[in-house]
């Protein structure tokens, strides 16, 4: 899955992989049919994107698909705790945004004795500057002209083992192993990275300066 490269365009999207080939997805009209999907433990309203499209995933994978398109256009209500009333999201895991900071990775990557690709981390957004893991505290920050809360921090699964290139897996433990031994939540879970929510639209450039607008304790062990 990793192998397989989307492109936007105006009016759908273009999958594209090394050996399958091109597949082009039209937008869905307005008035297509919809069905459920599920998310979790969350009901979507979604819409079949295309026969092709779920053929050519399909044959790549091995494994009967179904690619399908957001219906509604306010998605679903982000979890609680963190909603703060009417957030929402699409099919993100989460929340819209991920944070990471190139001195947090920096400074896992020391201790775990091997250096570890940010792309494992599929992060929105990547910071630096900051001392390590001084995003765990943030609760409020500013970048360009959008204002996000920092929601919550990210539990790490299996995924962060394998090559982002090629979906083959690097490590069975790392960098899972590391970071349960020193940047857990209270469960117990692998925590790298922070959920951001923005709370306006605008505009996030490269270069951009991170302004923290508010910060409190941590509540990673």
């Amino acid at each position: 899955m990793v192998q397989v490269e989307v492109e936007t365009k105006p009016d759908g999207i273009v999958l594209r992989h090394a050996d399958a080939g091109a597949c082009f997805v039209s937008t869905p009209p307005q008035d297509a049919p919809e069905g459920i999907v599920r998310i979790w433990e969350c009901s979507v309203r979604a819409v079949a994107a295309s026969s092709e499209a779920d053929e050519y995933l399909s044959l790549l994978l091995g494994t009967p698909l179904r690619l399908v398109y957001l219906a509604n256009r306010r998605g679903r209500r982000v979890e609680r705790p963190i909603n703060a009333g009417e957030d929402h999201v699409s099919f993100a895991d989460v929340t819209p945004i991920l944070l990471t900071s190139t001195t947090s990775l920096a400074d896992l990557s020391e201790r775990a004795g091997c250096n570890i690709d940010m792309r494992r981390f599929r992060p929105n957004l990547v910071v630096s500057g900051a001392a390590p893991f001084a995003e765990d505290t943030w609760r409020e920050i500013k970048i360009g002209t959008v204002r996000f809360r920092v929601a919550a921090p990210c539990a790490r699964c299996a995924i962060t083992t394998r090559d982002p290139d090629t979906g083959e897996q690097i490590d069975p433990y790392e960098p899972l192993r590391t970071l349960q031994r020193f940047h857990r939540a209270r469960d117990g879970g692998a925590m790298f990275g922070q959920y951001l929510i923005p709370d306006n639209e605008g505009i996030v450039g490269i270069g951009d300066k991170v302004e923290v607008l508010s910060a409190g304790g941590s509540n990673l062990m």
